[in-house]
């Protein structure tokens, strides 16, 4: 299940539901803050007072004293026994779902306290352990041992997690927050200032393709087709801009050097879509570019409301284009990762979130889950995007439009529409039901017994339970199950704070050194910069 791509995987989805720009912003703000060159303090813990309690599961509280003391549960929704174990046996949400807990002793005076949130996963049977706490580095990659990162315009890397560094080059721009760097056998490659640029040695860039405008997610990937010799190189932009167009771009990149870079797929306006209700291809934006390690195809999301939110995928290159699925939040995403055996990906979303995959096997016999339909009959109950339609009310809405069926109704080549639920198309599988906030950006790690899995990180964007950031493993077996559990949670910088800020709060998994440890970039935590931590993995039941 490694990804053979060697590259960093994160981006910086800070935002609002429909407004990514305000979460870019709201993190240069919080970053600024932060001096890179001060010194940190590595002896400070994370506060193990937050704790997610697993419906059904008991835990154990721990004591700071060995005197005697009467337990406390301020929400009759969470019990505790004398001998402080929690058990919640119903799942609530909001404040319901949150129970402070203290330990009083013979005097009536509190000596501990805990804040409790009930969950409806598992939790406190894996963790991460922090390490090390690191100043707010621009991480560019991780490659071949080495960690590649900015501090400013001036590139450098160090070998020995930042003990020490050397300076590489001064870049002639300025690198683009949220972009990593790509590396390999064909060059180098970096976006900044709304261009890509290019760099045999790392030293000396040049720029190769000028863009309208960058992203800020993952929309920046390579695959190496070993049959051509020809290296693909995939980007895509972002605004929130309702004039603007987005577009992804490709560059065949040849090993001496050579380049040919274009656009490749471009989506309409939301002020076009607004003027025709009818183009399929429009969007708010482009959450994500990415691809398929294991086949080289291209994969694209895009978002925000139900009908811009839509996965495409190309299987030559950009050269065509394909909707796997398209009309509501559960093809909203930001981060979609692949396994030999399965696609995956999440929810950007504060609606109840899930994680999705779809069988290679079925992808392959049954590749779109939303078509478009020509003939037969609609299906009460189903959803559906109206095409095409040429009697005024033959459907109950217009072109462009998405309603629920109510009866059924004849379709032909004059009146076609998408089926955007129906169950016989949808061959899905539910990975995980997580009530609890926006899902982002997501890296491979290995456990500690060199086993992969995907590391996520999630911000409380919602508040459906809590202000926790928090950071999930997704495990795939050997037999195709899959464990989902919560690895960490960690507390809003302000609970008292704007909630527009305090969304956000969260960390994003970058990376997996050589010597197991994961590293982390922060999100409106007490603490601005790099988390470095150790993950101890125990398999559910």
């Amino acid at each position: 299940m490694n990804n053979p791509i060697k590259k960093l995987k994160y981006g910086v989805p800070d935002s609002f539901r429909y407004s990514h720009i305000l979460r870019s912003l709201i993190f240069y703000y919080t970053t600024m803050q932060n001096n890179i060159r001060s010194r940190v303090k590595n002896n400070e813990s994370i506060d193990t007072s937050y704790i997610s309690l697993t419906v059904g599961r008991p835990y154990q509280l721990s004591l700071n004293t060995k005197k005697p003391v009467v337990w406390h549960s301020h929400n009759k929704n969470v019990s505790i026994s004398k001998e402080g174990v929690l058990l919640a046996n119903k799942d609530f949400l909001g404040k319901d779902s949150q129970a402070l807990v203290t330990a009083v002793d013979g005097k009536g005076k509190i000596i501990q306290e805990y804040k409790i949130t009930i969950v409806n996963w598992v939790a406190n049977q894996s963790k991460l352990e922090l390490i090390k706490r690191l100043p707010d580095y621009h991480i560019l990659a991780y490659y071949e041992n080495t960690i590649y990162f900015c501090i400013g315009s001036s590139l450098y890397k160090t070998q020995d997690s930042f003990k020490t560094r050397k300076k590489i080059t001064k870049l002639p721009f300025l690198p683009a927050s949220g972009f990593p760097m790509l590396i390999s056998d064909y060059g180098n490659f970096l976006i900044g200032e709304h261009r890509i640029f290019w760099s045999k040695d790392l030293t000396h860039w040049e720029k190769v393709y000028e863009m309208q405008m960058h992203g800020n997610i993952n929309m920046f990937d390579y695959y190496i087709d070993k049959m051509s010799n020809k290296c693909y190189v995939f980007a895509g932009e972002y605004s929130c801009n309702p004039n603007d167009r987005h577009k992804v771009y490709r560059g065949i990149v040849n090993i001496d050097g050579t380049q040919e870079w274009k656009e490749i797929l471009t989506f309409n306006s939301i002020t076009e879509y607004k003027k025709d209700n009818s183009i399929l291809t429009s969007a708010r934006h482009i959450h994500i570019v990415t691809v398929d390690p294991y086949t080289g195809n291209l994969w694209v999301g895009t978002g925000d409301e139900d009908i811009h939110s839509k996965i495409l995928f190309s299987p030559d290159y950009g050269e065509t284009f394909q909707i796997l699925g398209m009309g509501s939040q559960e093809w909203r995403t930001l981060s979609i990762w692949f396994t030999k055996d399965y696609i995956y990906w999440n929810m950007d979303s504060h609606e109840p979130q899930k994680i999705f995959r779809i069988p290679r096997m079925k992808f392959t016999d049954n590749k779109v889950i939303t078509p478009i339909l020509n003939f037969g009959f609609t299906k009460p109950g189903v959803n559906y995007l109206v095409i095409r339609q040429n009697k005024q009310k033959h459907f109950p809405v217009g072109v462009g439009k998405i309603y629920t069926e109510t009866e059924k109704r004849k379709i032909d080549d004059e009146n076609q529409v998408m089926a955007l639920n129906d169950k016989e198309y949808d061959y899905r599988e539910i990975v995980a039901e997580l009530v609890n906030g926006a899902q982002f950006d997501y890296c491979w790690v290995k456990d500690q017994n060199n086993e992969d899995l995907v590391i996520m990180g999630a911000a409380p964007e919602g508040n459906l339970r809590d202000m926790q950031g928090r950071v999930f493993g997704i495990k795939e077996k050997s037999d195709g199950s899959v464990q989902v559990q919560e690895l960490l949670s960690l507390r809003a910088k302000n609970l008292k704070a704007d909630y527009q800020i305090n969304m956000f709060t969260q960390l994003v998994p970058l990376f997996q050194d050589n010597s197991g440890a994961i590293y982390f970039k922060t999100r409106n935590l007490s603490w601005s910069g790099i988390y470095k931590m150790k993950l101890k993995w125990n398999s559910t039941n």
